[in-house]
């Protein structure tokens, strides 16, 4: 094979060779040896041209107005989630902890919790936080430790007596 041969066809050789094969007035062996190519690939256009013709005929005003529709659809939800998160933020800047915490809106449908907790600078770690209730008057000497970790079996990691460190 030369170059010429491998660097294939151009798209108006295809569709010459194509509306022929479509035709039928000549057997695929017919044209393979008229155009130098092969039968198979003779049908593989054919069976592309008549695939294709549809396409031809359709309404392509109508598909382009659904694509546009469907990208302004998407620009205009773009453009509408920052207005929706700066309003909301304006309503809700510069608060103590506390009230940063009280004004999350969990049932917002335009604004997710993780999303309000970033826009208000909040972890939502302290905002699911829940303080611990501290027992006063509890009060814990050495030997409550050591019974404490002989009943849990556990055992103090520094040496103990006599042994020796190497």
């Amino acid at each position: 094979m030369n170059a010429e041969e491998t660097a294939g066809y151009d798209t108006e050789f295809k569709a010459k060779v194509a509306f022929e094969a479509a035709k039928g007035e000549k057997t695929l062996a017919e044209l393979a040896s008229l155009y130098g190519v092969h039968p198979n690939q003779i049908t593989r256009w054919r069976k592309t041209l008549l695939g294709k013709l549809p396409e031809i005929f359709s309404n392509h005003r109508e598909k382009e107005k659904q694509d546009t529709e469907a990208i302004r659809a998407e620009l205009y939800k773009q453009i509408g989630q920052p207005k929706v998160e700066l309003d909301w933020l304006k309503k809700n800047l510069d608060l103590p902890l506390e009230r940063k915490k009280a004004m999350i809106e969990y049932g917002n449908p335009k604004l997710s919790v993780f999303l309000q907790c970033e826009l208000l600078r909040l972890a939502r770690s302290t905002l699911y936080y829940l303080p611990r209730a501290a027992k006063l008057g509890e009060r814990v000497n050495r030997k409550k430790v050591q019974r404490l970790m002989r009943q849990l079996g556990l055992q103090a990691i520094y040496p103990k007596a006599n042994i020796r460190i190497c």
